[in-house]
Formats: structure tokens, C-alpha cells, sequence
């Protein structure tokens, strides 16, 4: 019944003594008082492991939230711990961005002076660019809070960085991602979108984010124009794999090791809310997944990008000789699929429906029917909504009569009597079988609304187009779930 993807273990960077460039780049650190000291570790085992690389990163680059500034916390502390200990503990270069956890008056005293040191000029703003061997980098600032003039620099960057005969590839860095894969709610649209019209245009490389905590490599058509998107987090929340993925108490035993929970895909768990006519490219981990980086190497007009998990190698790798074309090289091995038969559905023992749930009143109480049979309420409040919205799941046992009705394909019907206004995403069914083992349907492929989203501000909701939506009132749109593995 393991569930949380086995590792497969590659250790070393690319083994080319003539790459032109190899850096590092690691999402969201979270430094914390009073609880800094387990950051430090975590920070100093990545290290540890890039000075065993046989090709060493020559610098990384941090994608935000460095430090976590709760309310009352001594933020400037905080700041200048987070600065001091990860340039002492990394011990190569480092350049970061700014997070929405980074207080700006305390990001700019102690990292504009660290950026103009290295880089050699002054660093007066929060956005900036350098060159490192035959590659530009973008830095920028999701959190700025008038844009208009970081837009305009970045084009004007773009520009420059093209029309210059040495420069063969342009990376870019933010905190925010430029479009959303799993965790609905966690971008800023005026920042996302402008940004990723502009460096799809100017066919940037890659843009490297962090902030949802999720662990993703995607490539999306922006104006038809394909742009990758790196995204990646360092820190380990302890419990919160499980905690987002409920269903993992069922099939899986709780990590002893908070800071080796291990991996869980993505799409185990969620829809992925990007259109698919605009996908080129895609995986993902759920956050709260097992600390991950990547070290990037650069050879003439060849990249390559080894995803690491610590303490477990390289899980991943992708190469591109052309921004947007990504190519696998290394991909962990697919658990093999078996299907369930009718005759296995006579061994059910338990069964649940799992949700993930917007709402905008105080409560609302949803009953669903399974193949016509009514099998429970989907009772949504503001406690299981995430602030974020279609991210916590709900867990609603199916009655005894539902478990009856169970086949391998299953037709859900949602109501809304009290005709509240709702959401649900992420929806999928679990079975228990008497021998312990258990199955699980595919995913809803759409979010279910029980209005128009497109009738009001829902600025945090997926693309239109992965959404179903019916006049408040009537019943939800009909999802059916097939069962397709087991655990």
C-alpha cells in the first residue's frame, strides 16, 4: 500500500568539465525565529551535496520568501540571521528575489548590499539583471507595488539582452509563478500576466518561481508562444503532505522523518488547472514533498536541468537546445496500473469522496447521489476552505446503500438546495477493500460551480475554460469517476 513515489537515485551534475556555465537555483527557504537553526540544516545538506557535484554550481539563485516574518517576529532579525547564515552555509554566490514573506525595508537593506558587492555595481532596486558567461538573468520583483516601471525595464532588458551577440540563453527568476498549476489563487494576474507575455516573446529560457510550495516543471503557449516554468520550494512543513492530500492516512504510513516525507505527484491528488491545448509540458509534486533543487548547466546553445531531492539524487531530468522544446533524460518509473473487475467490487469496505472546496457565504450544505443513489453531504464552510481557494480537501464517507451502488464507473450528481454559491475541484472517489487494499478513481478534469465565475471578481479562480458552471440553484454539473488504480 505504498502510495509516495520511490526514489530513483542518480547522483552528479552533468559530467562536462567544458559547460559554459553550471548554477543552482532553490525556491522558497523560510528562514524563522526562533526555529532558524532547522532552515540551517536544511541549508547546509544542500550544500554538503552541491560541493559533491563533480561540476560545481558557480552560484544559485533563490526564488523568495528567504525568510518568514510572522506577525510580532523581529523581521529585521530575522532578515539579517537569513542573509548572514545561508551566505555562510551555501558558501558559493547567491542571488534572490523578493517574496511576499520578505519585508521590503529588511530584503533591501540586506540583500541590495550583498548583490552590489558581488555583481560588482550598484543595486539600487529590487529588480535587476547580470550576465554570467554567455547567459542573462532577469531577477524580478512580484510584489512591487506599482509595476509600471519594472515593465518597462524588463522589456527594455529583454531587448538589449536579445540584440547582444554573446548572450545565448535568458533566465528569469520571480517568487510568484506566472500561472498557477494546481493551487488555484496563488499568483497576482498584473504581475503574471504581462510578465509572461513579455518573456514569451523574447523566448526566454526558463522562469524560475516558487510560492505555491509546489515542486513543477511546465511549459505553457503564452500568445502561442511556449515559455517554461521551473518551480520549486525547499522548505518541509511537517505534516502538511498529508495534510493536503488526505487520502494519503488511508493508503499510506505517516513519515517518521519530517524532513523526508518523500514525493507526492501532483495529479495523484489534483486536477492540474492549465488548459490542456496549452500545455507543452508537465510534472509536479505536491507540497510539503521532501526538500528539491535543481542545478542548471549551460553548453553553447544546450541546457540541461537535473532536479535533485535531498539525500536522493537526481529524480528528474529535462534538456532544451531551444527555449520551450524540453526533452526528458531521466524520469522516476511508473508504478505499473492494474484494473479492478466487477467481482472485486463485491469486496468494499469502506468508500469516501474526496473535494476541494470555494465558498462565498458562511456555510452551505451540498447532497450528492452516486449512480442515483443518495450517498452523503458535501457540507462546505469557511473552516475547510483554504485561503487559497479549491486546496483543502473534504473527506465524506459514503453510506452503506452508495457502497452498494459503487461500479467501476460512477456518475456523481451534486445539488444545491439552499442555492449557495460553491465550488468544488479536485474531485475523486477511494475504496477499501476487506483485504486492505484500496483503489482510486481518476479526477475531475473540471471545476464544478454553482454559478457563473465569470459574473463577478474571482480574480484567484482557474481559466474558464476548466470550468463548469450552472445557475445557482440547479444541480452541479454530473462528474464521472472511473477507477483506474490500486494501492
Amino acid at each position: 500500500m505504498i502510495f509516495i513515489i520511490l526514489f530513483l537515485a542518480c547522483t552528479g551534475c552533468v559530467n562536462n568539465q567544458d559547460a559554459d556555465l553550471c548554477f543552482a537555483f532553490i525556491g522558497d527557504i523560510h528562514y524563522r525565529l526562533s526555529e532558524y537553526q532547522v532552515t540551517d540544516s536544511l541549508v547546509q545538506s544542500v550544500a554538503r551535496e552541491l560541493e559533491s557535484l563533480k561540476l560545481k554550481p558557480e552560484f544559485i539563485i533563490q526564488t523568495g520568501d528567504f525568510f518568514h516574518g510572522n506577525k510580532g517576529t523581529d523581521i529585521e532579525s530575522e532578515s539579517a540571521i537569513a542573509f548572514k547564515n545561508f551566505d555562510r552555509d551555501m558558501g558559493i554566490p547567491f542571488f534572490n528575489v523578493k517574496g511576499n514573506h520578505d519585508s521590503r525595508a529588511s530584503y533591501e537593506k540586506n540583500a541590495l548590499p550583498l548583490l552590489s558587492k558581488e555583481l560588482e555595481v550598484d543595486i539600487a532596486k529590487s529588480f535587476y539583471s547580470f550576465d554570467k558567461a554567455n547567459c542573462h538573468f532577469i531577477m524580478l520583483d512580484c510584489t512591487d507595488e506599482d509595476l509600471s516601471e519594472q515593465l518597462l525595464w524588463l522589456e527594455d532588458d529583454l531587448k538589449k539582452a536579445k540584440s547582444n551577440p554573446g548572450i545565448e540563453h535568458i533566465f528569469a527568476a520571480g517568487h510568484y509563478p506566472l500561472w498557477i498549476v494546481a493551487r488555484a489563487g496563488f499568483t497576482r494576474p498584473e504581475y503574471a500576466v504581462p510578465v509572461a507575455s513579455l518573456l514569451a516573446k523574447y523566448g526566454v529560457d526558463a522562469y524560475f518561481c516558487g510560492h505555491t510550495h509546489n515542486k513543477t516543471a511546465t511549459v505553457r503557449l503564452i500568445n502561442g508562444q511556449p515559455l517554461a516554468q521551473l518551480m520549486d520550494a525547499a522548505i518541509v512543513e511537517k505534516g502538511r503532505l498529508f495534510h493536503l492530500a488526505p487520502f494519503l492516512y488511508h493508503v499510506s504510513a505517516i513519515p517518521t522523518d519530517r524532513t523526508q516525507p518523500g514525493l507526492l505527484p501532483l495529479d495523484e491528488g489534483h486536477q492540474i488547472f492549465i488548459p490542456q491545448s496549452e500545455m507543452d509540458y508537465y510534472w509536479g509534486y505536491q507540497e510539503g514533498s521532501t526538500t528539491s533543487y535543481y542545478v542548471i548547466t549551460v553548453e553553447g546553445k544546450n541546457v540541461q536541468a537535473d532536479w535533485y531531492v535531498q539525500g536522493k539524487g537526481i529524480i528528474r531530468s529535462f534538456k532544451w537546445d531551444e527555449p520551450g522544446k524540453l526533452v526528458n533524460l531521466i524520469t522516476p518509473e511508473e508504478p505499473e496500473r492494474k484494473q479492478l473487475s466487477d467481482s472485486d467490487l463485491n469486496q468494499i469496505s469502506g468508500a469516501w469522496l474526496y473535494a476541494a472546496p470555494w465558498i462565498a457565504m458562511d456555510s452551505v450544505p451540498a447532497p450528492f447521489t452516486l449512480n442515483g443513489v443518495p450517498a452523503g453531504i458535501i457540507r462546505i464552510n469557511r473552516t475547510n476552505m483554504a485561503a487559497s481557494p479549491f486546496w483543502n480537501k473534504i473527506e465524506i464517507p459514503l453510506n452503506a446503500s452508495a457502497i452498494g451502488a459503487i461500479s467501476i464507473k460512477n456518475e456523481i450528481s451534486i445539488f444545491n438546495p439552499e442555492k449557495g454559491k460553491f465550488g468544488l475541484a479536485h474531485i475523486f472517489l477511494l475504496i477499501e477493500f476487506r483485504d486492505g487494499r484500496y483503489a482510486r478513481s481518476d479526477i475531475s478534469q473540471k471545476v464544478l460551480t454553482s454559478f457563473d465565475p465569470s459574473e463577478g471578481e474571482y480574480a484567484n479562480f482557474p481559466a474558464s475554460a476548466l470550468i463548469g458552471s450552472v445557475p445557482v440553484g440547479t444541480p452541479l454539473e454530473k462528474v464521472v469517476l472511473s477507477f483506474d488504480r490500486y494501492y
